[in-house]
């Protein structure tokens, strides 16, 4: 290299980039062989992909040319829909369709009504070209519509007309009437309900206040306390006694004040005779009609709620606890239900 000198060294250079450009050119020649390779590779795929789509596309047409699905959406596309055919009419229809005076060429749809039932038509007495409308009563008698409705508006007024007694004090749960004037007994439990009811009132009203104030009116709209079932069974209960229970054993000669502390001592004498009961030794209307029927007997009668309950509690004490009676002896009751619907309606009795 150190010994050429002038010429020699611009030839040389000249000879290496002619190489070096020619060098270039086939390695940029061979990159965009192998692009156009590549190129043809994925274009015939895509053309192979296309033909293929098209022949399936073909055979699903084809094959669901006959179906009716497809025949629909043809229709839909081309909005070529066929003309309505009516069925021909049946001789003994036309017949029927004659004999009550009806046209058929009035009608084009006349074959749908054949099995209905018609009526013959009323000439307007007022000379007016319009029909009135006309109903057929249970005899086949032709009536038309207004003398139909001046027919119910004189039975409506007929019932209006009959006098309703007005209930005095209802209970607000039966609609009973609690008497006038209302037993103090009754007065108390209505009492504590109003006085409950308007103190729900106002926690509500405060309540609303309280908040936001948007919601004030959705909030006071059901302000009335709403009693349990239990809580209404109860005031019912209450107003029974004292209008009905009482009075019956007033009328009989029964004391009107119970000493319930002597009444465990009572009870004490009978249990033989209601262990006999339970296990079905003797006879029981209780027990046939709850077994028959299923239905609860809470009303001790004469002894009320707190005397069911000091029966309950004793007999609880002194026969379930104690294994007198078992589930043996209540089927298809259970102890605790077979006690309040049989044992204390016959141990009231008993008392008695």
């Amino acid at each position: 290299m150190t010994c050429l000198k002038g010429w020699h060294m611009v030839l040389y250079l000249g000879f290496e980039l002619v190489l070096s450009a020619t060098r270039n050119i086939g390695l940029m020649q061979l990159k965009m062989l192998k692009l156009q390779q590549t190129l043809s590779v994925y274009l015939s795929l895509f053309i192979l992909m296309v033909v293929f789509m098209n022949q399936y596309f073909i055979f699903r047409m084809t094959s669901l040319m006959d179906s009716p699905y497809q025949k629909l959406c043809i229709l839909l596309m081309t909005k070529r829909f066929p003309r309505m055919t009516w069925p021909p009419i049946l001789p003994q229809s036309m017949t029927i369709w004659k004999s009550r005076g009806r046209d058929q060429s009035e009608y084009k749809a006349a074959w749908k009504y054949i099995h209905r039932k018609k009526y013959p038509k009323i000439t307007s007495t007022n000379g007016s070209s319009k029909q009135p409308i006309v109903i057929e009563d249970d005899d086949d008698k032709a009536s038309s519509k207004d003398k139909v409705l001046e027919e119910l508006r004189e039975k409506l007024k007929a019932i209006e007309a009959i006098p309703v007694e007005r209930v005095i004090n209802p209970c607000l749960f039966c609609r009973t009437s609690l008497g006038d004037p209302m037993p103090e007994a009754i007065k108390k439990v209505y009492d504590e309900y109003v006085q409950k009811n308007e103190q729900y009132r106002k926690d509500r009203e405060k309540e609303a206040v309280d908040k936001d104030t948007r919601f004030i009116q959705i909030r006071t709209i059901t302000r009335d306390l709403q009693l349990t079932f239990q809580e209404q069974m109860n005031f019912c209960q209450v107003h029974k006694i004292e209008l009905i229970y009482k009075p019956e054993a007033i009328e009989q000669g029964y004391p009107q004040d119970i000493n319930f502390k002597a009444l465990p001592e009572r009870i004490l004498p009978h249990l033989e005779t209601l262990v006999e009961i339970a296990k079905g030794k003797l006879y029981s209307p209780f027990r046939d009609n709850e077994e028959a029927f299923f239905k609860e007997i809470k009303d001790s009668g004469y002894y009320g709620i707190r005397g069911r309950d000091v029966m309950l509690r004793v007999l609880q004490r002194d026969l379930l606890f104690t294994k007198k009676i078992t589930s043996k002896d209540t089927k298809p009751l259970d102890e605790i239900t077979f006690i309040q619907t049989i044992l204390v309606p016959e141990c009231s009795i008993l008392l008695i």
